[in-house]
């Protein structure tokens, strides 16, 4: 058996161009976690194996704040039911909107090891899509996963989280919200720094839930 991967970095759009914030998706037996690498000392999303997912603040930065770990937590819900004809579940859902992609660099330094992924079509968004197999006795490759593959991590218990990535159009009406998000955040910022990012939890009626990333401000021409 090879070594199981634990961890897997992607990136839309290009190094020298274009791009998003570094994302993170990585597992510890049979949890998964997800976070932009600029926020990951703060913020997370954890997927547990019990059905139980969060949307909160890391108990490292909340300890530094004097607050109680209990109310870390800005977001609870139990992850989605499995499809039954494949034994699969939908975890998680990552939407980076053409829109939002600058090139300007919202992290210190760059990672190493991030898989990159060409940028969308102007109106439309990546969407990047965490799965959840059943227990296998291999990894899955791309021929059983309907949209291309970025990665597989394996957990403990013999089932894998399968990352893929597609491009879907940007309805008017996220259009919208992603305008309402970029004033509400642009009221907070004390500098109008084009290197800002920020990220927002949404969910549909189906129970899928999704961190949108966007961009305050613009870069100047």
């Amino acid at each position: 058996m090879g070594i199981m991967k634990r961890e897997l970095r992607f990136c839309i759009g290009e190094p020298t161009g274009l791009h998003s914030t570094t994302w993170k998706i990585w597992v510890n037996r049979n949890d998964v976690y997800l976070s932009s690498r600029m926020l990951a000392s703060d913020i997370k999303v954890s997927l547990h194996e019990s059905g139980k997912c969060q949307f909160s603040h890391t108990s490292e930065s909340f300890a530094h704040r004097g607050k109680s770990n209990r109310d870390r937590h800005i977001q609870k819900w139990i992850r989605r039911r499995t499809y039954p004809e494949n034994g699969v579940v939908h975890l998680f859902r990552v939407i980076i909107p053409s829109t939002e992609l600058r090139s300007t660099s919202a992290e210190k330094k760059e990672a190493k090891g991030v898989i990159w992924y060409a940028a969308p079509p102007s109106g439309y968004g990546a969407y990047i899509e965490l799965w959840l197999t059943p227990v296998l006795d291999r990894k899955p490759g791309q021929d059983e996963f309907m949209n291309d593959l970025l990665g597989v991590l394996s957990l403990a218990n013999g089932q894998h989280v399968g990352v893929t990535v597609r491009y879907l159009k940007i309805k008017s009406k996220n259009i919208k919200d992603l305008v309402h998000l970029r004033d509400q955040a642009g009221k907070l910022q004390k500098r109008k720094d084009p290197r800002t990012r920020g990220w927002a939890l949404f969910w549909s009626k189906q129970d899928i839930y999704a961190l949108v990333e966007f961009a305050p401000f613009l870069e100047p021409q």
